[in-house]
C-alpha cells in the first residue's frame, strides 16, 4: 500500500513537472471537480423530490423565498490578534523553510 503524500509533498511533486504537464493536470482535475460538484447537485436534487414527495416541503414562490433570510450575517470581532483569526488552523501548516525566502532561483526536489 502506498503512502499518502501531504499537501505540500503534493505542491512539490507538481512544481516539478512541466508547464505543460502542470496544464493538462489542472484541466484534469478541473473536469474532475466540476463533475463532482454535478454528482453533488443530482444527490441534492434527489433528496429534494424525495422530501417533496414525503410531504416534508412545500413549494414556495420567488418572492417568499427571497423574503426570507437565507443566511445569517454577524459582524467580523474586532480587535482580535492574528492567533486568534488564524487559531483554527494552526498546527496544520509545515513549513519547510523561511516563507519569507525569495523563490526565484530552481525549486529542488528533497
Amino acid at each position: 500500500m502506498s503512502k499518502a503524500l501531504r499537501f505540500g509533498e503534493v505542491l512539490e511533486k507538481i512544481e516539478a513537472l512541466s508547464l505543460e504537464d502542470q496544464e493538462i493536470l489542472k484541466e484534469i482535475l478541473h473536469r474532475r471537480i466540476v463533475e463532482r460538484r454535478r454528482e453533488e447537485l443530482v444527490q441534492d436534487v434527489q433528496q429534494a423530490q424525495q422530501e417533496f414527495q414525503a410531504g416534508e416541503c412545500r413549494p414556495v414562490t420567488p418572492e417568499e423565498l427571497m423574503n426570507r433570510a437565507v443566511l445569517g450575517i454577524q459582524p467580523i470581532a474586532r480587535n482580535r490578534t492574528v492567533e486568534e483569526v488564524f487559531d483554527d488552523v494552526s498546527g496544520n501548516v509545515v513549513y519547510h523553510e523561511d516563507v519569507n525566502a525569495p523563490t526565484a532561483g530552481e525549486w529542488q526536489d528533497r
